[in-house]
């Protein structure tokens, strides 16, 4: 792909549909992805990556479709884009990976030679993908988070696997296959408090999408949740009717012991506080010696209004 002849370069930096564009948020420093490049994170890093650079319509400097214009005015600008992408590149390697490569002369010889460092160890990534979805079990995880779970080692396997570029009917029954692949396993793993539900869908015809049977069993589990017994609140159990009876009695002992009478005008008016707000049969009877002897300087309290 050469550069446009009948552009000049100062139309090619103001077409918003040019490669060559760059917007004033472009610079140098910016990172697209928000995950480094580590190694085994290649094949997500790669997917990530190219989704941002073709965003930003930069991709086209990556894979080597957008070669160096003849036209020295031209030929400038393109120079400018393959630095600035070659500097989103390398700022989104692990520093480790980034010193080999901080020499190469444009972002298509950093594509080509991570592609050559990584590409070729997918055998093993793939392997332990698979181990993961067949020991893959719900457990204690919610429905929600065991399908994303599970479709995201899904998605990650059909990213490193050899894509089909047939257009016959032969690809949609592959496609029907792995949805009923996918609909098996998801159903493996999944808890057997499930088992009704997962009968009922394994005996539709034709099965449903694996979409459509993840929004079932998600929907028997919220209906689960509104159909659990509530549990009694604490005014409809015993306890709330001999809680006065512990109050009057816990203030009982604490007059008990108390070494003077003022002490006693204290209890006696929190119980006569208690006696206004309980019904009559909720409360004990109450010790009588309490209140004797009792001098007559502290009855005059007794006779103030309640705080309440």
């Amino acid at each position: 792909m050469a550069a446009s002849s009948t552009q000049t370069p100062s139309q090619l930096i103001s077409d918003l549909t040019s490669p060559y564009f760059l917007t004033a948020a472009d610079n140098p420093g910016a990172t697209l992805v928000p995950e480094l490049l580590t190694g085994d994170n290649y094949p997500s890093w790669r997917r990530s990556m190219r989704m941002a650079l073709n965003a930003k319509n930069k991709f086209v400097f990556v894979d080597g479709t957008l070669t160096k214009p003849a036209d020295v005015s031209i030929a400038t600008l393109w120079e400018r884009c393959c630095d600035m992408v070659l500097s989103w590149l390398l700022n989104s390697i692990d520093k480790s990976l980034r010193q080999s490569l901080i020499y190469c002369q444009n972002p298509f010889e950093v594509w080509k030679d991570l592609d050559h460092q990584f590409s070729q160890s997918n055998h093993p990534r793939l392997y332990r993908l698979k181990h993961d979805l067949v020991n893959l079990c719900q457990d204690s995880m919610t429905v929600t988070a065991y399908y994303n779970t599970i479709k995201g080692l899904w998605d990650e396997l059909h990213n490193l696997q050899e894509p089909t570029s047939c257009t016959c009917s032969a690809r949609e029954n592959a496609s029907a296959k792995e949805n009923i692949e996918h609909l098996f396993q998801f159903f493996m793993g999944l808890n057997d408090s499930f088992n009704n539900i997962r009968s009922q869908i394994l005996a539709m015809d034709p099965l449903p999408s694996i979409a459509k049977a993840y929004a079932t069993v998600h929907q028997e589990e919220a209906q689960r949740h509104l159909h659990l017994p509530l549990l009694p609140t604490p005014d409809n159990t015993p306890m709330a009717v001999s809680r006065p009876f512990n109050q009057v009695h816990n203030r009982a002992e604490m007059a008990r012991n108390a070494p003077n009478a003022a002490k006693k005008v204290t209890w006696l008016r929190a119980t006569m506080r208690l006696l206004d707000t309980q019904p009559i049969g909720t409360l004990p009877s109450l010790n009588r010696s309490l209140l004797l002897p009792l001098p007559t300087q502290y009855l005059g309290h007794l006779l103030l209004p309640l705080q309440v």
